[in-house]
Order: C-alpha cells, then sequence, then structure tokens
C-alpha cells in the first residue's frame, strides 16, 4: 500500500479528460484521473463510493484487486502510466483520434494537397517549356515589293482593312478547324510557309496561294517564295531580313497587354507580286483565267527579274500540315 501511494503521489494532479483513456468516466461522463475504484467499506454495495475519486463504482471500469498493492501496479501497467504522463503523448493521441474523422479513412490531406500542388506545378512547368506560341492573326499584305525587297506600298492595314482582308481570304484569325493560331518556334521555312498555306486554305475552292502557284509557279525555298516575313514600326510595314524561322516569327508578331494578350500579336506578310483588289474578288475565276492561257498581269511585272509566264496547272490539294515535324 505505501508503493501505492507514493506511485499515485507522482502522478500528475489533473490529467486531460479524454474518456476513451481513463478508466473512471466520472459522474459527468467526462472522465477523472482516477485509476482504479478503492471502495472505503463494503465493495459489493453500489452506493459505496471510492475512496479516491468519491465517484460510485459503476463510473469505473477498473477495480482493485484484493491482496495488497501488486493490483494498482498491474493497473497501472496495464493503461500505460509512463505514457499518460507524457504530455507529448496525451497530446498525440487527442490529435489522431480527432483528425481520424477528417481524413477519410485515414487518408492524410497534407499528402493530397502536396500532389496535387505538385501535379498543378508540373503542368505550368510544362506549359512554360512548350516551343508552341499562340497568334491571334494571320495577314498576307497583297501590295508587293519592288527590287530592293522593299514594299511597294508600305502602310499597315486598318482594322477595317483586315476586315475586308478576310472576307477575300487573305487574313485569319483562327485555324481552319475553330482552334487558336499557333506556331512552333523551331520550324523553319519550309514547315512556316506549310502553316501559312494550311490556314489561308479555304474550306472548298482556291485561295490566294493556289493563285500564286498556278500564276508565277510553286517555289523550291525561301529564295524564291510567293512571300517575305514583314514587321511594324508604327503605322508602316517593312521587310523583316534574316533566315525565316519560329523564332523570327516571334520576334515580329508585336507587343500587346491584357488578360488575352496573344489575341493582339499578328503574323504579316507581304506577297512579293501586288495582286490586284479584283483578282482577289474571286480566286476560282482568277486561278481558271491563269490556267486557261490568260495573261494576267500586276502592277510589279514591270520589274525585268519577275517571271509573268503561267507555270501552274489550277488549284492542287494542300499537303496536310503535320506539326509534329521538325
Amino acid at each position: 500500500m505505501i508503493a501505492d501511494y507514493k506511485l499515485r503521489k507522482t502522478l500528475p494532479r489533473r490529467l486531460p479528460r479524454l474518456q476513451s483513456t481513463m478508466p473512471c468516466a466520472g459522474k459527468d461522463g467526462q472522465g477523472c484521473n482516477c485509476l482504479v475504484f478503492n471502495a472505503k467499506e463494503d465493495k459489493e454495495d453500489p452506493s459505496v463510493k471510492c475512496a479516491g475519486c468519491k465517484h460510485r463504482k459503476k463510473y469505473h471500469t477498473v477495480t482493485a484487486p484484493s491482496g495488497g498493492g501488486g493490483g494498482l501496479s498491474n493497473v497501472l501497467a496495464q493503461y500505460d502510466i509512463a505514457r499518460l504522463q507524457t504530455k507529448k503523448g496525451l497530446e498525440e493521441n487527442a490529435r489522431n483520434e480527432t483528425n481520424r474523422g477528417f481524413r477519410g479513412g485515414g487518408k492524410d490531406k497534407s499528402v493530397d494537397l502536396k500532389g496535387k500542388t505538385a501535379k498543378a506545378g508540373s503542368s505550368k512547368m510544362s506549359a512554360k517549356n512548350s516551343t508552341m506560341v499562340k497568334i491571334g492573326s494571320i495577314q498576307l499584305i497583297a501590295v508587293g515589293v519592288d527590287a530592293d525587297n522593299k514594299p511597294l506600298i508600305d502602310k499597315c492595314p486598318t482594322t477595317q482593312e483586315v476586315e475586308e482582308m478576310v472576307d477575300r481570304g487573305l487574313a485569319v484569325y483562327r485555324a481552319p478547324d475553330g482552334d487558336d493560331l499557333e506556331v512552333d518556334l523551331k520550324w523553319n521555312f519550309a514547315r512556316i510557309d506549310a502553316w501559312i498555306r494550311a490556314m489561308l486554305k479555304p474550306k472548298s475552292g482556291c485561295g490566294v496561294f493556289d493563285f500564286l502557284d498556278a500564276r508565277y509557279g510553286v517555289p523550291e525555298g525561301e529564295r524564291d517564295s510567293h512571300w517575305v516575313l514583314a514587321a511594324k514600326n508604327s503605322r508602316k510595314v517593312f521587310v523583316k531580313r534574316g533566315p525565316i524561322n519560329g523564332e523570327l516569327l516571334d520576334t515580329v508578331k508585336g507587343t500587346a497587354s491584357g488578360h488575352r494578350k496573344y489575341k493582339e500579336h499578328t503574323v504579316r506578310i507581304l506577297s512579293r507580286h501586288r495582286i490586284p483588289f479584283t483578282i482577289t474578288k474571286d480566286w476560282n475565276d482568277a486561278v481558271h483565267r491563269v490556267t486557261s492561257g490568260e495573261e494576267v498581269k500586276s502592277e510589279s511585272e514591270s520589274d525585268p527579274k519577275r517571271n509573268s509566264k503561267p507555270k501552274g496547272k489550277g488549284c492542287k490539294s494542300q499537303v496536310p500540315l503535320n506539326r509534329t515535324e521538325p
């Protein structure tokens, strides 16, 4: 009994009320720090109260056996008094039991959030590392260039004029399938030329490149292509020199601000030959006239370096654009 008394004196005076841990539920059901029921008198009498906590026997889950203090020591060992005395252990138990109901079957939310964050970060990094660049429109300005490779008319089209160019098949805001216009920074001239042809190709009939191929022949490379790359300075356009590739297109597309700023980015190209306005009204008729042998001159035909003889045979189906190719 002396050993039990000394052990009891070493216990904290008040322990946190954890009903799932305490052997005594207490009269109010919140638990108390009594470890074992010790009857003052007759243990069999249900009205007898505990000598330690003054609660009745029915509130206790453990009763001290007769025969000395060994029973109390066993009880203390059963409930891991060393852990109960450790504040950290009590807090850990309480936290685990409380959080179990919020974690959905023991699954740690912090892991989920961390995973989602990593996934979102991976998507952002993937988008950042992409070489595809969105632009708002493509414009083929059919003014022609002179022998010095300068525009015959250097005025940049107005918003209203661009709308007219869209109607004539010289400008587009979206790809034929309705997607945003995109150019790959890794593309070379051949890929860019195929892309522009595909974007300006009408759903049916002939387009501007069908006419140019029929009139001047299918170009073999960048040197004799039907167009040159243009850049804008204020309200004027000029020929952008240098090997035409995706990175050069990215530099001439312009700057913009706002939420969807790419909508203000434009790739402008100048036709080497000036195309009369009457020709742009009906590409099918223009191609038919050229392939029938009718001579169709442009205002830039006076340049002796230009070949004015018909070269083509009418509308040709375009090779599908494969963006995955280098």
